[in-house]
């Protein structure tokens, strides 16, 4: 919606309010020091490490939503009890600010990315990848058995400097309810294709914020994976073959 604002030290206020256990403003400003002095004066914590951060988004002339827990709202003194809040604001471009989860992030951080578009995504300018099935392998432990997706996640990542995407599935919308009732909730009213992005990214990596643009390759992405089980109890009755689904439910 069109807010109108007012200035207030430097710093433009376009509006506000309170959800759930918070309060929240929204604001604008051409500088970082009347941002963080009128943050800090307003009850804002803002750490002295997060200051390079934010004035890359205040040089890219971001609006800012500065939020803080209403301490009655909350319940229990001395505890908060938060739930989701769910952003909506229109925009041209299809971006997800990584280089704000920089601040506080720690040194190995999952990023996960829902994605609602007409095709599949790619994270740029991060290189989007692919998990190879031929990689993956079970061995038996009893009656259970492991698998080796984390490890090959974390390698593909790791190849790529650190600073990568997974592609663990791509497909119709329609084809949610087969196995996500909640997204399919969440996502009734939707169309297109539905991509999930991950990452495993320490902060000092995460120098720019993705864009999501359309995948040159295309196509969709499975979730299942056929791979070689190794009975270890029985070395020689060689492998046989079954079928798992990532951690991307």
């Amino acid at each position: 919606q069109d807010l109108d604002g007012g200035s207030d030290g430097g710093v433009t206020v376009w509006g506000g309010g309170h959800v759930g256990v918070f309060d929240y403003v929204f604001i604008t400003t051409p500088s970082i020091d009347p941002m963080q002095t009128w943050l800090s004066d307003n009850g804002f914590a803002v750490p002295a490490d997060a200051l390079p951060v934010l004035e890359h988004y205040v040089a890219e002339g971001f609006y800012f939503v500065a939020m803080k827990v209403d301490a009655e709202a909350s319940g229990v003194a001395g505890e908060a009890s938060t739930s989701t809040v769910l952003f909506r604001y229109p925009d041209t471009r299809r971006a997800y600010p990584l280089h704000m989860a920089s601040i506080g992030a720690a040194p190995d951080t999952d990023v996960v990315l829902y994605v609602v578009a007409d095709a599949r995504v790619d994270a740029s300018p991060y290189p989007t990848l692919q998990i190879d099935p031929a990689d993956l392998q079970a061995t038996v432990s009893g009656s259970t058995y492991a698998v080796n997706y984390d490890e090959v996640f974390d390698r593909v990542i790791a190849d790529a400097g650190g600073a990568a995407f997974v592609t663990e599935y791509c497909d119709r919308v329609a084809e949610l309810p087969r196995w996500s009732p909640s997204l399919s909730d969440v996502l009734f009213h939707f169309s297109g294709y539905l991509t999930r992005l991950r990452t495993r990214m320490s902060g000092d990596r995460m120098a720019d914020d993705v864009v999501l643009v359309a995948a040159p390759a295309g196509g969709l992405v499975s979730r299942d994976f056929s791979f070689v089980l190794h009975v270890a109890s029985r070395p020689s009755s060689g492998s046989i073959t079954r079928r798992i689904r990532t951690s991307s439910s």
